[in-house]
């Protein structure tokens, strides 16, 4: 069963990190001030390793070998993803082949670099050169997310370990480098990490509360904390409080409480819509990168973020119904 708070919630997560990339994509945009976004790309890893915990902790291991049950199940999540990945490539392949006159040879290294090495090798992202896309997550999730699964099937029988173990990793991250700080090679690795677990133990503490948080009063109230996140780091707070100190991990912490109290709750939607609004951004944080590119090359003028909005929703639209119509075939 999935759960509609949550989907909503990374759309506009993805929604976020589009704002995040508007100045290193070099739109033009009145909403700079949202600009330090980052912080949502931990809820992404937050919500991943909630459900990688309830998959496991709840549901039943028909391997006895921990680690092919962990790495199958990497597998069977990734495949789903590295063809809107390579799509991706080529779409930034084919802008830099007609606009920036890139000869053949150097493009081919270009697609290599950005969809099977940038997405497949966690390392020092070009961000800012040209055709460098940045898919240092997916990268750093992949190497990761086995060993995420085995230290959970080995401490399945025991939530105080987990609380224990996970926690441990958390904080030597959180207190060390600070929130939404580093991106790539091993720091990267260990932000994902971090992350990961943060969403185990938010699994421990909802399945302690579950009982509490299944009334539908509380999944408005989680919205609440929700809301506060996305003031604080939009810096729509300024207008509002002035200056807040250490607000990634206050964003954090809003997270936390937001998602174990909405993660339980049950509301009366189709599993269809839910669908469609996971894969809607998913589309969204894969290609508004290349997209961004292409709007702030084509049509470089005041009103170019309209163009990146409308044209990364459009393509996420259309890559979904051709990807629901393949679907039915």
């Amino acid at each position: 069963m999935r759960n509609v708070h949550v989907a909503i919630w990374k759309l506009i997560a993805s929604i976020m990190i589009m704002f995040c990339h508007i100045i290193p994509l070099g739109i033009i945009s009145p909403f700079y001030d949202m600009y330090d976004c980052r912080v949502w790309v931990e809820f992404f890893l937050f919500v991943t390793g909630y459900f990688t915990a309830k998959h496991f902790l709840k549901g039943t291991v028909d391997e006895i070998d921990i680690g092919k049950t962990a790495i199958k199940y990497t597998i069977n999540k990734f495949k789903r993803i590295y063809p809107y990945v390579i799509l991706a490539s080529l779409i930034n392949f084919l802008f830099y082949t007609i606009l920036d006159g890139f000869k053949l040879r150097e493009l081919f290294g270009l697609m290599l670099e950005c969809s099977l090495l940038q997405a497949a090798f966690p390392r020092f992202p070009s961000f800012y050169e040209n055709g460098i896309i940045p898919f240092w997550y997916l990268s750093c999730l992949l190497f990761t997310l086995p060993l995420f699964c085995i230290t959970i099937l080995l401490l399945n029988e025991t939530s105080y370990g987990r609380v224990y173990v996970f926690g441990l990793i958390a904080f030597l991250y959180y207190a060390n480098m600070g929130v939404a700080n580093v991106g790539w090679g091993v720091m990267g690795l260990f932000r994902v990490l971090a992350g990961l677990s943060v969403g185990a133990m938010i699994y421990d503490c909802s399945s302690i509360l579950e009982s509490c948080v299944r009334f539908w009063p509380i999944s408005i109230i989680s919205t609440i904390p929700l809301f506060m996140s996305f003031l604080i780091s939009s810096d729509l707070y300024r207008y509002f409080f002035g200056a807040i100190p250490y607000k990634d991990y206050i964003c954090v912490m809003c997270f936390c409480v937001g998602l174990i109290m909405v993660i339980n709750s049950k509301l009366a939607i189709s599993e269809k819509a839910c669908k469609v609004i996971e894969k809607l951004s998913l589309m969204l944080y894969l290609f508004h990168w290349p997209m961004g590119k292409i709007v702030a090359k084509c049509y470089a003028n005041n009103l170019n973020w309209i163009a990146y909005f409308g044209a990364t929703f459009a393509l996420a639209l259309v890559l979904y119904f051709l990807h629901v119509g393949d679907a039915k075939k």
